[in-house]
This record gives structure tokens, C-alpha cells and sequence, in this order.
């Protein structure tokens, strides 16, 4: 459910797989060209090609999950190339496109309109980039069964057998029925509830499809949509999610007194029902360190007197999510007002200058937040300059009052 919650390790270890795999293949490419008798070379091309070739067949596994869904008349609110931290993202009219930094795995959320939620629907579209894996595994093993690959060149040839595997591999791990390590369900795993006709499991599948949605109009900032569309939800006052995305829209929309009632609400939900009322593989922890999180933020725009309780919640979701952008910008920003002031400065710079975050809203309250802080040092120049890129970001933003 939540890209940003997987463990920051994932995400040191595939930068350097990322740049491992691209310096290796370089060489040996070079070297296959320059050397083409030399076997060794062959042999890196087999090895280093390995996690290049396994990003691109995971890119072609999620773009038949997102095409099949829009010929079946569904939404793709986000689609996930790899996993861990955003290396980029972009909009097209209906679908967040992000590049993570690790190539070993990739999400495509899924959204039908109601009348649409049928499992035969899901079931296509959990099927279907298998299926298409399996086919490049069988055509690429053909290929060699056949020696079709004789009269091309060897470099071709090894890309075509690594092709054959991969995919191979990825069709196994597609429809082995498990629970990945980040949280999320294989598709054979959903595909094994469908056809039990697990009640408890479509409920769950049909909640989050619509936190998909919600997710998408979030990072979107389109708050006032948001609201509308989460209570035509069903039962939405009883879901601690739900709850939560209207806490969050509340806040953008400067509705303090509403957003800090939806955020008592969200985590009372949370406590009493535990994982029985998240979508299938969610975290309790890390969903709570997100509800702490937005109950945080909104107790620091309504200069709560309850600091305690403010920084304790703060520091809750820092120290479980310490890489997520607005747990950041919130732990920095509270730094700033009640902690270490130069560590919260020094958070948000190198957080403004990854210059990624989705919707300019969040960007402009960063830089709010740093001009408070350069206020606080002193450091007018900078405060102006701060100030600056925060109206031009967003010229209501709720927190230019403070500078």
C-alpha cells in the first residue's frame, strides 16, 4: 500500500545494485566488441546483464497489469518501477509513473469504478503479466531449442538465454501464492483468494483499490476531490485509512479543527482494530507511524499547547520511517519550533534539494518551514530566498503566516 514504507536498506542496496550492474555491463560490452573471442568477457555479459535484463522484463510485467486494466475500463492511479526511494516520477492524465531505486521489483495499483468490480476482472488482470512473461521464457527457449540464435551475434545470443531465465523466473514468482517481504501479496496470492471467494479479501481488495485512488488525488493535491470521493466510500467513518486521507485533505485545505478530529479518529480505529481493518499486507506499525505522523503535523499548524504529545508522535514516525519525505518535513519542522534547531534546518536543505516532491504544496511548506528556521538564525538573505520559492510554490500556504 505504501511504496514509501519499505526499509531504507532496500534502498542503499539497489543504488549500488543499479550502479554495479550499469558500470559492469558497460565494461563488458566494450569488451565482448573490442575482444569477441574472449570467453571471459561473454561470462560478465551473462552475470551483469542479469539485473538490467531483470528491470526491463519487470517494466513489461506491470505495463500488461496497466494495460489490461484500461481495456477492462479500470485506473492505474500509481505504477511502480522497482522498489525503494524515488529516483523520478511524472504524471500522465490519470497515473503517477515513479523509477524507485532498486530493480528487483515493481507495483501497479489498481483502481475499477464500482459496477466494474467483478473477480473475473481481477483475476485478468492478476493473470495476464504472467502469462506474458511465460511467453518471452518459452519464445526465448524456443529460439535456442531451434539454434535460431546461431546466425546472430554471441553478445545477442547471451541477451536472448538471460531473457529466456529471467522471465521464467519472474512467471514463478508471479503466481507462487506468498506474501513479498515488503508487505505487498503476489499476484498468485490474490489470485488463490478470488477464486476461494474470499469475502474478507474482496473487502479488503475493494478498500484498497479505493485508497488507491485516494492516493493519486493526494499526491496530485487535489484535496476537495479527495474529500468528495472518500465519503461515497462505504463505511469509510469505520476505516482508519479513510479517515486519514481526510485528515490530510483537511489539513491542505486549512480545516485544523476537522483534520485533528479525523486524526484522533483514524489512530482510535487503528488501536482498537489492528491489521483487521487495513488492506491485504499493510503494516500496522508503518500505518501508524503515518497516522502519528499527520496527527503531528496538525497539531503543530494549530500551535497546539500539547507539545509533548505533539513531539512524541513525531518522533514516533521518524524513528520508524526515517527516509519518508513528510515524516521528514514534519519531524524537521517541529526541530525548528521545539527541538534542535540547526537539525531540522539541516534536514529540510537536503530535502528541498532532492527537488522531488510530487505536489507543490508539500514543497511550498518546506521551504515555509526553512525560512522559519533562517529567521531564527538570523540568516535573512536566505529567509527571503526561502520565502520566495514558497509563494511561488504555493501563495496560500499555510504555514507563510509564521515566517
Amino acid at each position: 500500500y505504501c511504496p514509501e514504507c519499505f526499509s531504507e536498506e532496500i534502498t542503499k542496496k539497489g543504488k549500488r545494485a543499479w550502479l554495479i550492474w550499469i558500470l559492469g555491463l558497460t565494461v563488458c560490452i566494450w569488451g565482448a566488441i573490442t575482444h569477441p573471442d574472449d570467453k571471459l568477457y561473454y561470462l560478465g555479459v551473462t552475470l551483469f546483464s542479469w539485473g538490467v535484463v531483470n528491470f526491463i522484463s519487470i517494466t513489461i510485467h506491470e505495463l500488461v497489469h496497466y494495460i489490461s486494466t484500461k481495456l477492462l475500463g479500470g485506473y492505474c492511479p500509481r505504477v511502480s518501477f522497482g522498489e525503494g526511494g524515488l529516483i523520478y516520477s511524472f504524471h500522465s492524465k490519470h497515473t503517477i509513473w515513479e523509477l524507485r531505486a532498486s530493480p528487483s521489483l515493481g507495483i501497479t495499483y489498481v483502481a475499477f469504478p464500482t459496477h466494474l468490480q467483478q473477480g473475473w476482472r481481477y483475476l485478468v488482470v492478476l493473470a495476464s503479466a504472467g502469462l506474458v512473461n511465460l511467453s518471452i521464457a518459452v519464445s526465448a527457449f524456443l529460439l535456442v531449442y531451434f539454434e535460431a540464435i546461431k546466425g546472430l551475434h554471441s553478445l545477442i545470443a547471451v541477451f536472448i538465454i538471460v531473457f529466456g531465465v529471467v522471465n521464467a523466473f519472474l512467471f514463478y514468482v508471479a503466481f507462487r501464492p506468498k506474501v513479498i517481504r515488503t508487505g505487498q501479496s503476489s499476484d498468485g496470492a490474490q489470485i488463490l483468494e478470488i477464486l476461494k471467494k474470499n469475502d474478507a479479501f474482496f473487502d479488503k481488495l475493494h478498500m484498497g483499490y479505493q485508497l488507491n485512488i485516494a492516493d493519486a488525488l493526494i499526491s496530485r493535491g487535489e484535496y476537495a476531490t479527495l474529500i468528495t470521493f472518500i465519503e461515497s466510500c462505504k463505511d469509510y467513518e469505520n476505516s482508519p485509512l479513510h479517515c486519514s486521507c481526510l485528515e490530510y485533505a483537511y489539513i491542505q485545505l486549512g480545516k485544523l479543527d476537522l483534520a485533528l478530529e479525523y486524526s484522533n479518529r483514524s489512530i482510535g480505529l487503528l488501536e482498537t482494530h489492528g491489521k483487521d481493518c487495513l488492506p491485504q499486507g499493510s503494516s500496522v506499525e508503518a500505518i501508524k507511524a503515518i497516522f502519528l505522523n499527520n496527527l503531528a503535523f496538525a497539531l503543530y499548524l494549530m500551535n497546539s499547547e500539547d507539545s509533548e504529545r505533539m513531539v512524541n508522535a513525531a518522533n514516533f514516525a521518524y524513528q520508524n520511517i526515517p527516509w519518508n519525505d513528510a515524516i521528514i518535513s514534519t519531524w524537521a519542522s517541529i526541530q525548528i519550533e521545539y527541538g534542535d534547531l540547526s537539525k531540522g534546518i539541516s534536514l529540510l536543505e537536503k530535502l528541498v534539494s532532492k527537488k522531488r516532491e510530487i505536489d507543490d504544496k508539500c514543497s511550498a511548506q518546506n521551504y515555509a518551514s526553512l525560512a522559519i528556521g533562517y529567521r531564527k538564525t538570523n540568516k535573512l538573505d536566505e529567509m527571503n530566498k526561502a520565502k520566495a520559492k514558497s509563494i511561488a510554490l504555493d501563495p496560500h500556504c499555510i504555514l507563510l503566516e509564521r515566517i
